[in-house]
């Protein structure tokens, strides 16, 4: 039979494990809280810098013989912005950086270093894709902060 000290003890083990338990949810909300956070103040310059790069690509598309040095210097800016944003999206929007990622790299060729001596240009049709997955990319981020403000969770 417990006495009434052993049972005092299990009590206070019992409300430690709770405790933990609450403080990992605390840990796991606040978390989240700092993402939605950091997206709303991010997200709107990103897709500003985003906008930009593609229209610079699509510039670079219009120019008849492809400068390749200003096509592979607009796709390295637009790969690390749609990098940082794949950290920070989540959703549709995170599917939509990845598509747009997965579709750079195919463009990208698999040289080694002591072959790099000048930047392949990807095919047009390569270019037109990318073009399209940004701007839906754009688009997917823009229906997120809106979905946002309307949003209270």
């Amino acid at each position: 039979m417990l006495d009434w000290a052993d049972g005092l003890h299990y009590a206070v083990e019992a409300v430690k494990i709770l405790g933990g338990f609450a403080s990992f949810y605390a840990v796991v909300k606040l978390r989240q809280i700092e993402r939605r956070y950091l997206f709303k103040a991010t997200i709107p310059q990103m897709v500003d810098n985003i906008q930009k790069t593609l229209d610079e690509l699509n510039a670079c598309m219009g120019k008849s013989g492809n400068d390749r040095l200003q096509v592979a210097l607009v796709l390295n800016v637009l790969i690390v912005d749609v990098k940082n944003i794949r950290r920070k999206a989540h959703g549709d929007s995170l599917r939509a950086a990845k598509a747009l990622l997965k579709a750079m790299s195919a463009t990208r060729p698999r040289r080694f270093f002591w072959q790099a001596d000048a930047p392949l240009a990807p095919k047009r049709q390569a270019l037109l894709d990318i073009y399209g997955l940004g701007m839906g990319l754009i688009r997917s981020l823009e229906n997120d902060l809106k979905d946002q403000r309307w949003s209270s969770k």
